[in-house]
């Protein structure tokens, strides 16, 4: 599972795997520690990606997440979104930080991650 991947590893400044990537915006290093993973929608008869840009609190939790591209439009973007608030990041020593994160959504699969 990504989780297991991603909190079994040191630190990092970006994350990246087939069907997730997410960046630091000022490359400072991160951890997620608590991950959900976005469901496909049942309605959902495309595969495509949101890219949204995430703000995180020093606590590591979810205060703002934006849309910044989705193709096709607005199909994943409610799934993306609703995931991602539920994510938690590593505590830090800046009062806010933010985060470029992307979601490849596969139609082949019923869920974005393996």
């Amino acid at each position: 599972m990504i989780l297991e991947l991603i909190t079994a590893t040191n630190l990092v400044s970006f994350y990246e795997s087939d069907y997730l990537l997410v960046e630091s915006c000022i490359g400072e290093k991160f951890r997620i520690i608590e991950y959900v993973n976005p469901r496909y929608p049942i309605h959902g008869k495309h595969s495509g990606y949101v890219e949204l840009r995430a703000y995180i609190d020093a606590a590591g939790k979810y205060k703002e997440v934006k849309i910044v591209n989705s193709e096709p439009k607005r199909i994943f973007d409610k799934e993306a979104r609703r995931a991602v608030k539920k994510w938690k990041f590593n505590m830090s020593k800046y009062d806010e930080r933010c985060f470029n994160i992307t979601i490849k959504f596969a139609i082949e699969k019923t869920e974005v991650m393996p």
